[in-house]
């Protein structure tokens, strides 16, 4: 693969994302709590979304383009609309950092995972928690499937295995 080109940056750059549907590229950074919203590839500043107190870990786009997540080091996360880049809720469950953020394949659910041992799945249209998955560690990740309301997260066991876990609705 040959580089196209490269940028710097004076401040920590920690998940990025294309919007698929524009040439808009989003970067979460630990510049002010902010995920900077840059036009590429000429990667101008277009805007920002400032959600957060603190670095912004976690960055997903939802599979229709209509909403993304945010995580930051201040133990919440928000829900953007993708169009508009207005905050339409925040979430304030989590007594550590969302590390993972992930929407289910219609875009119905949005689960988060990280240090908290659990992890928390919200129902993006109305904003009512669907409950929390609790286990005896911190999952660190979780990923839907991309046709059904699977959801699979990692688990350990202890004495350096793990297994992963997999959970529908019901």
């Amino acid at each position: 693969m040959k580089a196209l080109n490269k940028h710097s940056y004076r401040y920590q750059v920690n998940e990025l994302a294309f919007l698929s549907n524009s040439n808009l590229f989003l970067q979460a950074t630990g510049n002010n709590g902010e995920v900077e919203v840059l036009k590429y590839p000429e990667m101008k500043r277009v805007g920002g979304l400032k959600g957060h107190t603190a670095a912004v870990l976690s960055l997903n786009v939802d599979p229709t383009q209509k909403y993304i997540a945010t995580g930051g080091a201040d133990a919440v996360a928000c829900l953007w609309d993708a169009k508009d880049f207005i905050c339409l809720r925040s979430y304030y469950a989590m007594d550590f950092p969302p590390r993972a953020l992930a929407f289910s394949y219609d875009s119905k659910y949005l689960s988060m995972a990280g240090e908290d041992p659990c992890v928390f799945v919200e129902d993006v249209d109305s904003g009512k928690s669907m409950g929390t998955v609790t286990l005896r560690s911190s999952p660190e990740d979780c990923a839907w499937h991309p046709k059904r309301h699977v959801l699979a997260y990692p688990v350990e066991m202890g004495q350096g295995e793990s297994s992963i876990e997999f959970r529908t609705k019901g």
